[in-house]
């Protein structure tokens, strides 16, 4: 029981590496694939209502001076880039190669409309998670010693996190 709370800030803060490391741990604890799935989906949500929420309010609130030239700047430059592959697509895959609390900041900033980010931005999170415990799943069914299966998940995150910015960063 002492891991629960451990378990939830993972699950809210969405940091691929830990909760991929997590997703390797709460199978081997035996842990309730739906119950981790159910919190999964309500840490999701929770952190695309209030990340909205915030850049909602920090667009009204620091929407002047340096801080607006600077949004106003990378706005038009995301819009411009969506605008070329389809802003849906977009979404969806900043939902999953990004936290989603962060996502729905940057939606909020260039007035996607909530339900529009929402959306998008659930169903890239739910193919991460997806993804996720496919990875771990198929590395504890071929690796039998449960540390080098963790060992094995944590290193295959970093390396396709590393590769998948370093791809980004060509792309944008």
């Amino acid at each position: 029981m002492k891991q629960w709370p451990w378990v939830i800030l993972i699950l809210f803060v969405q940091e691929t590496v830990t909760l991929n490391g997590l997703l390797v741990k709460t199978h081997q604890w035996d842990y309730s694939i739906w119950i981790i799935t159910l919190l999964f989906i309500i840490a999701t949500t929770v952190d695309i209502i209030i990340g909205y929420a915030i850049g909602r309010y920090a667009k009204k609130r620091f929407n002047n001076g340096k801080v607006k030239a600077f949004a106003v700047k990378w706005s038009l430059r995301l819009t411009a880039y969506m605008g070329k592959h389809q802003r849906k697509i977009y979404l969806v895959l900043l939902g999953y190669f990004s936290f989603p609390y962060l996502n729905a900041f940057i939606t909020a900033w260039l007035d996607i409309s909530f339900a529009e980010s929402f959306f998008y931005l659930f169903v890239g999170n739910m193919i991460f998670y997806i993804t996720s415990w496919l990875l771990v799943l198929g590395i504890t069914s071929i690796v039998p010693n449960p540390f080098i299966a963790f060992i094995a998940v944590i290193l295959v995150t970093i390396l396709v996190t590393i590769a998948a910015r370093i791809w980004r960063a060509r792309k944008i």
